[in-house]
């Protein structure tokens, strides 16, 4: 059946049986498994240490849907006792750009130990902008705008700044 391993636990695995004979033999069957793990590179890297990787994609050997989940640790994740079949691979965190090698996808085989699945990570930016202007709206230059928020990553507070120009 696809998706298992075989073995015959008994009789040496080969034996002749004659005409009248009866033999009783044990067959072991067990789900081909393997292993996915890579690295998180990229600006937002670390900001991804402790998000989940997940592997979700159908079993060959049952045709069911199936989801396994790892954790970014050390700058890498792995993901161990996935079963055979095709995945999709996907980090998810706010504020994080994921982007995966291979398109997102991985194919595991049985005892396979896929290790270059690379996830790529970057922060979300945006742009503020508009003019800060005296009482009788002309625009100032060299006046300074201060941004201060919390972080959807780690939730940590940043400030940013920036001096105005007379445009």
């Amino acid at each position: 059946k696809p998706g298992y391993a075989v073995g015959i636990s008994s009789g040496g695995g080969s034996f002749d049986v004659s005409a009248d004979e009866t033999r009783n033999i044990e067959v072991q069957a067990a789900q081909n498994k393997g292993t996915v793990s890579g690295s998180v590179t990229g600006m937002g890297a670390a900001l991804a240490e402790g998000a989940a990787v997940t592997l979700k994609g159908t079993s060959v050997a049952d045709g069911q849907e199936k989801t396994f989940t790892g954790t970014v640790t050390d700058g890498g994740y792995q993901v161990g006792d996935v079963l055979e079949g095709t995945y999709g691979v996907t980090l998810e965190k706010s504020g994080l750009t994921v982007m995966v090698t291979g398109g997102g996808m991985v194919s595991v085989a049985d005892g396979d130990i896929t290790n270059d699945i690379e996830i790529s990570v970057s922060l979300n930016t945006g742009t503020v902008s508009g003019t800060v202007k005296d009482g009788g709206g002309t625009p100032l230059s060299g006046g300074t705008v201060a941004l201060s928020g919390n972080s959807t990553v780690d939730g940590k507070v940043r400030t940013f700044s920036a001096v105005t120009d007379a445009d």
